[in-house]
């Protein structure tokens, strides 16, 4: 059963007021996605595990330009809304973690299930990979926001 862009925004908005709830601190990604935009937590090593970026607003720089091409391609092919985005340093580069509710509604109690173990369902490109695939994240006491743990 498809799902409507409003649905699955209100889903999204749950889910982040559930962050808030739990460990973010930082409120910012909520107010960014009540006005269409999209918040960034980078894990940038050391304390600073969730620096907070604002992907529109920074989309004037080519790589972030690159990011949203990337939301809006993977929302495109999966009718799915990114609400979230997390970035962390591998040895194979930077791997974009885009947290998203999909449009298989009936799914998303079993996302709720793993949410609540901080685990999430994301769409991950670094480089040239692109997967689907679920992560664990924890919350950055130091910088109020998430960061992805494995």
């Amino acid at each position: 059963m498809s799902t409507t862009i409003e649905e699955r925004r209100e889903e999204a908005l749950k889910r982040l007021e559930y962050l808030a709830k739990n460990g973010m601190k930082f409120k910012a990604p909520i107010e960014a996605f009540k006005h269409n935009e999209i918040g960034i937590f980078e894990n940038q090593g050391s304390i600073f595990k969730a620096v907070y970026y604002n992907l529109k607003q920074n989309r004037s720089q080519k790589e972030y330009q690159k990011m949203y091409e990337k939301v809006v391609e993977f929302e495109s092919e999966y009718n799915a809304t990114v609400y979230l985005i997390q970035i962390t340093h591998t040895e194979f580069g930077k791997a974009i973690s885009m947290f998203y509710v999909s449009d298989h509604k009936e799914e998303w109690n079993y996302d709720w299930e793993d949410f609540k173990e901080n685990l999430q369902c994301v769409n991950v490109y670094c480089g040239d990979m692109n997967d689907i695939g679920s992560i664990e994240f924890a919350y950055d006491r130091t910088c109020g926001g998430i960061y992805r743990v494995a």
